[in-house]
């Protein structure tokens, strides 16, 4: 690809809870650089995100160390199993998208096909998307059982 695209129009499409419409980017260097400061952006953002769950986590366990609820054993018998499985279902996950995430730096770094690339971008979405509902669950799970 780097002997074939020298410039390139990046379009980015808005982002869920973004106010801001899509945005695009002109960047003039070969392919392989453009990809490299892809994976880059992305390992930074990773980053990001999960130092922005920790601190969400902490949040959510001192707020619910200060809160008493009394149980209901039927009820929270049920709550409880899926609490618990939520933490490991959670990591599982993560693992997953660092590894959809390498996958992805290789195969454009071998310069794999556009529709290879998409299919693994397309893949990590669905992951993040999933560990999103899985995380909003835990926190309010966490606030009921508050460990």
């Amino acid at each position: 690809m780097d002997n074939v695209v020298n410039k390139m129009l990046i379009l980015q499409p808005r982002r869920e809870g973004d106010a801001q419409a899509a945005t695009h980017r002109f960047f003039q260097d070969s392919f392989s650089a453009y990809l490299d400061e892809l994976s880059a952006e992305e390992r930074e953002a990773a980053a990001l995100a999960s130092a922005e769950l920790a601190e969400r986590r902490e949040a959510a366990v001192q707020q619910s160390q200060k809160k008493q609820r009394t149980i209901d054993p039927k009820r929270d018998g049920k709550l409880r199993k899926e609490y618990d499985k939520l933490m490991p279902a959670l990591e599982k996950l993560e693992e997953k998208k660092a590894g959809l995430q390498e996958e992805l730096e290789q195969k454009g770094a071998e310069g794999a096909g556009y529709s290879v690339l998409q299919e693994l971008t397309d893949e990590i979405g669905r992951v993040e998307a999933e560990i999103a509902v899985k995380e909003e669950r835990w926190m309010e799970l966490e606030e009921i059982f508050g460990e």
